[in-house]
């Protein structure tokens, strides 16, 4: 697996339940491959009290395709930025309908920032777990997935209970643990040969 660093990401306690509009955040390339037009219908079908913001550079033909949706005042793309871990702490919700990943290191930041995750299986990497750390729903199944995202939108207690489960499991994905456990796994087999 990859990790996270606990010097980028400094988990501390969360109130995800304080706002009338909480953030949904994508980070990552907007790709098809990353699961952004199916995030785009599902969030303009979808009509929730929220705001979606897309870190990371949007491909011309989904921003064209999409531009009705992007222009909206409910939805932010801002582009390459710098600092990921700003855009985690403000965040209330993570959302990656992604069709292939391997080991999404965005994924382990949204845990690292104790926020629920509302992922593909893709997405979820492994490491979020259906009603555990986040929701994971096929993007493909357009209503189940807007279901998820009005769900993540209005019940604060549901994203409360998760994001206290994503800050739980997050210490066990810092690079230095995934390290040792690697480390761990090397010698296991080494003694056996």
């Amino acid at each position: 697996s990859y990790g996270w660093d606990p010097e980028t990401f400094r988990l501390r306690p969360r109130d995800t339940q304080v706002t009338p509009k909480p953030i949904f955040l994508f980070a990552g390339s907007g790709c098809l491959r990353k699961g952004l037009p199916d995030l785009l219908e599902a969030w303009h079908r979808a009509n929730i009290p929220g705001r979606l913001r897309i870190v990371g550079p949007i491909e011309r033909p989904i921003a064209e395709r999409y531009a009705h949706v992007l222009s909206r005042p409910d939805v932010e793309p801002l582009g390459y930025q710098r600092n990921l871990a700003q855009q985690y702490s403000e965040a209330h919700v993570f959302v990656l309908p992604s069709l292939e990943e391997g080991s999404p290191l965005v994924t382990y930041m949204a845990l690292a920032a104790g926020i629920p995750s509302l992922v593909s299986i893709p997405g979820a990497g492994g490491i979020v777990r259906d009603d555990v750390e986040g929701l994971v729903r096929d993007p493909s199944q357009q209503s189940e997935f807007q279901d998820a995202l009005v769900r993540l939108a209005t019940d604060s207690d549901l994203r409360d209970r998760l994001g206290r489960a994503a800050a739980r499991a997050a210490p066990q994905y810092t690079w230095q643990r995934v390290a040792q456990n690697r480390a761990d796994v090397f010698a296991s087999i080494a003694g056996k040969a």
